[in-house]
């Protein structure tokens, strides 16, 4: 229909609809009117334009999927587009993309990575004729937890801070299973009917199979398909060895290494990804792994990362779907050789986290960057050393350098998180010039497993200790038992700082 006489229409429709009216009415519905008009628009736009069916939207990886649909176009020679706006731009280009037809319906598929939870628009579009859908790239993480007995939790991890009813029907979710990493016909219904707000479901479960999560929304007109579930705890067995660390062109490396015979060193080796993600998925990036010899490179550039401060996870994926989190420490032993590197003022950093409950060494891996305004007690020093003895009380000792221009030693303090100094202590001078410390701690050292910063002070402003700078190796790994006062006392080390504790 031409732009002039849609025009013509839409003022006769509103000189007949407010001429039946008082002006008193005629004054409160135009808001309504006038704000409807775009909606009237685009609903005679689409009179004899094409339509839209079977949109099928499956996840190939964490931020990859692929989205078919029908369109019923007749012979019509018509262009595909993907916007992120709302107004197709003149500056967007059509999809190359083969059409397979059907009388009067062609279907398509694109594969196309999506920024988890935003939303989309496909266009169908022929000189004047054009219409569009709406579609939201699903944002999930679907996993399987095996709860034994030949039972698993499937959790369908829908990420915090997205509009589940975007991309699923109130009673729209449902679970398949297959023998086939891929869903085709042969998926069979576990369950279905089940409702937006149930986010896990207890299903029977078996090594064998792949699972997957099947959603509708807009009453059925798009389904969505997550990447194959499947039970993790064998995938995982297959892990002997995990590194990580900091390369030099700042990326963060990640070496994995299998047991002999890995199902996923072998067949299926381009099927492994490392995700680095936001625990809101407002960033995810995806790395596919390079085999060699039994093991597993995989690498993302921080200059990939959005967001300066945010500690991001750190996942291992499979066929597209993540199993589990790296973790900090494999067999007692912790997997980043490198924790942080500073350059032009940024500190890329790889560190773990736990719940305060979880035991010891079951962190879970993060990476970061961030501006670096820390204070470091290498600035301040020459040297420094630091030792504990528990006679005739606990007690800190360190031994220091100035270095050239420090005009005052600094304090030596305690704190627990934060710059609250709990207990605190000044510097003695030496005939050599150097200074020394004894701090009791038993009085700032109230709460055991907990990990208490050790820090010099400048006025207010603290300065880390760092680890590597100042204590021996046989002093770090040693325990202090004071006998009289019932605690063990021991260093720790977070992100190179020092740390101690007691139990």
């Amino acid at each position: 229909m031409k732009k002039t006489t849609k025009i013509i229409l839409i003022i006769l429709i509103a000189a007949m609809t407010l001429s039946l009216f008082s002006c008193d009415a005629i004054d409160k519905l135009k808001d309504k009117f006038f704000g409807a008009l775009e909606d009237v628009e685009e609903a005679i736009d689409s009179i004899g334009a094409y339509t839209f069916s079977d949109i099928v939207i499956t996840q190939v990886d964490p931020v990859t999927f692929n989205i078919q649909f029908t369109v019923r176009a007749g012979d019509d020679p018509i262009e595909i587009y993907l916007s992120e706006g709302y107004r197709l731009s003149e500056s967007l280009q059509p999809k190359e993309v083969e059409g397979v037809k059907n009388g009067e319906y062609t279907t398509y598929v694109l594969t196309e990575t999506l920024e988890l939870g935003e939303s989309y628009y496909i266009w169908a579009v022929y000189g004047e004729k054009q219409h569009k859908v709406g579609i939201t790239a699903p944002s999930m993480f679907p996993i399987l937890i095996d709860q034994g007995n030949g039972e698993g939790l499937f959790h369908f991890k829908y990420t915090y801070g997205t509009s589940w009813a975007d991309f699923c029907d109130p009673e729209g979710k449902a679970i398949y299973a297959s023998e086939k990493p891929v869903f085709d016909e042969t998926a069979k219904l576990i369950v279905d009917g089940i409702s937006i707000t149930q986010e896990d479901y207890v299903i029977p479960v078996s090594p064998d199979m792949y699972y997957y999560a099947v959603s509708t929304v807009k009453e059925g007109l798009i389904t969505t398909i997550s990447s194959p579930v499947v039970l993790p705890t064998d995938l995982v067995s297959q892990v002997n060895g995990i590194t990580a660390k900091i390369t030099n062109d700042l990326c963060f490396r990640l070496d994995v290494s299998f047991v002999d015979g890995s199902a996923i060193a072998a067949s299926n080796a381009d099927k492994l990804q490392l995700v680095v993600k936001t625990d809101i998925a407002d960033d995810v990036v995806v790395a596919n792994a390079t085999f060699a010899n039994g093991v597993a490179t995989m690498m993302v550039d921080f200059a990939e990362l959005d967001w300066d401060g945010v500690w991001y996870d750190v996942c291992l994926a499979w066929n597209g779907s993540i199993i589990a989190e790296v973790p900090q420490y494999l067999a007692g032993k912790q997997v980043n050789e490198t924790n942080t590197i500073k350059v032009n003022g940024i500190v890329y950093g790889i560190t773990g986290w736990k719940a305060e409950d979880a035991p010891e060494h079951s962190e879970a891996l993060k990476v970061y960057f961030e501006e670096d305004t820390t204070k470091y007690a290498d600035e301040l020093f020459k040297s420094y050393l630091v030792t504990f003895t528990v006679d005739p009380q606990p007690t800190l000792n360190v031994t220091v350098k100035l270095k050239d221009g420090v005009k005052s030693a600094p304090t030596l303090a305690l704190t627990g998180g934060n710059t609250n100094k709990l207990c605190e202590v000044a510097g003695t001078l030496n005939e050599d010039g150097s200074y020394t410390y004894s701090l009791p701690v038993k009085s700032g050292m109230t709460a055991a497993d907990t990990w208490y910063d050790i820090r010099f002070f400048v006025g207010t402003k603290p300065y880390e200790v760092l680890k590597d700078s100042c204590i021996t190796y046989a002093d770090y790994s040693a325990s202090y038992v004071d006998a009289e006062g019932g605690r063990t006392y021991a260093f720790r080390e977070w992100n190179g700082f020092l740390k101690i504790m007691f139990i």
